[in-house]
């Protein structure tokens, strides 16, 4: 049983976009539309892949039976200079 849920993104930074510092924006939606899960980290994005996890997971009351999940939401990223 899982008690805490935690969204991931994978992005493939080209040259323009490593190399760099981004603010990486997490939203986990739930099926009313309602956002259940909302944090920002900054991160920095080397040339290639870039596994992202936020630092903060989102608890689940009472568990979670991972067989009978569904996704909930989506990662969106924003670039900032820094």
């Amino acid at each position: 049983m899982t008690t805490a849920f935690a969204p991931m993104c994978r992005l493939d930074a080209d040259a323009l976009g490593a190399e760099r510092r981004a603010v990486v924006r997490y939203e986990m939606i739930d099926p009313t539309g309602e956002p259940v899960f909302v944090h920002e980290d900054v991160v920095y994005l080397q040339l290639g892949e870039n596994v992202l996890h936020p630092t903060r997971h989102l608890p689940l009351a009472g568990g979670l039976d991972m067989q009978q999940a569904r996704p909930l939401g989506l990662a969106r990223l924003s670039r900032r200079r820094a």
